[in-house]
């Protein structure tokens, strides 16, 4: 790779247009951690019986949607070079967390509910971490601290979320009446959290704000985090609900009364055994 500066006008007798060449020895596999994450997804549809059916690769179809869409996002706002550096990886991280968090569900369900949170919370964290690592490295201590802080509030958010719309929805479960609960609640949880990280902030700052700019400035992050959050989710949520291979899955973790259980595993065979195991307890 042949790096060169120059200036954005000509600088006349001022100086050079445009500095000495740099050249820099780039190697393939210098990118090649970012693929971590995706191995590890690979791994865990191998290692788990329940994910050995072709059904499973349904699961791609949300990751590469939500992909998509944060990079076409990125473009229309026109981010800079280091502000995607900044939010790629804690955008695919995400996704590729929601997409590890499905695909361990089998392992999730038929538990106590406090112990699924904490096992969907270890899981989650877990991919978050590798892929924060994979993409910065552990050089930049910095940056991978304020990516896993970022994204372990979204974590924290998307699992509440997920718990509070199930509660609400133990005596009357329906798919839109859960979706609107999910909603409600993710938004509800990112403005608290943000409330009191900027609550947090100006104390600490011993400088004095006004109640109304710490509102105001919560509110809208807390805004935008929630619509990250639960837009990263709804693809997830979409094959969840259409697919009787994976809506066991949401069946069986959530283990509501109000739910009516079609097993996918009755028209399916073989590699299904064990989702039908944690299912037909409910």
């Amino acid at each position: 790779m042949r790096i060169v500066a120059s200036a954005a006008a000509d600088l006349g007798d001022l100086g050079q247009q445009q500095g000495n060449a740099t050249n820099f020895d780039w190697k393939w596999y210098y990118s090649i951690t970012a693929f971590v994450p995706a191995v590890v997804l690979l791994g865990v549809i191998v290692l788990i019986k329940a994910n050995r059916h072709p059904a499973v690769l349904l699961i791609l179809l949300p990751l590469l949607i939500v992909n998509l869409l944060w990079f076409a996002v990125a473009w229309l706002l026109h981010f800079s070079s280091s502000a995607r550096m900044q939010y790629n990886p804690i955008m695919v991280s995400y996704a590729a967390a929601i997409a590890m968090l499905w695909l361990c569900a089998p392992k999730l369900g038929n538990r106590n509910r406090f112990v699924t949170f904490l096992l969907a919370s270890a899981i989650t964290a877990a991919l978050c971490f590798v892929g924060i690592v994979s993409y910065l490295g552990w050089g930049f201590p910095g940056e991978a601290m304020a990516g896993l802080i970022v994204l372990a509030v979204m974590v924290v958010a998307v699992l509440l979320a997920f718990a509070l719309a199930g509660w609400c929805c133990r005596n009357r479960y329906g798919p839109v009446r859960f979706m609107l609960y999910l909603a409600l609640w993710t938004v509800l949880i990112c403005l608290a959290v943000t409330l009191s990280v900027h609550s947090t902030v100006f104390i600490l700052q011993q400088a004095p704000r006004p109640i109304s700019r710490l509102l105001l400035v919560a509110g809208i992050y807390g805004s935008m985090l929630a619509a990250c959050v639960y837009g990263i989710n709804l693809p997830y949520m979409i094959l969840a609900l259409r697919s009787p291979f994976f809506r066991d899955r949401f069946y069986a973790c959530l283990r509501l009364r109000s739910m009516s259980y079609g097993l996918a595993s009755q028209t399916q065979t073989g590699e299904n055994t064990e989702v039908a195991s944690f299912s037909k307890e409910n």
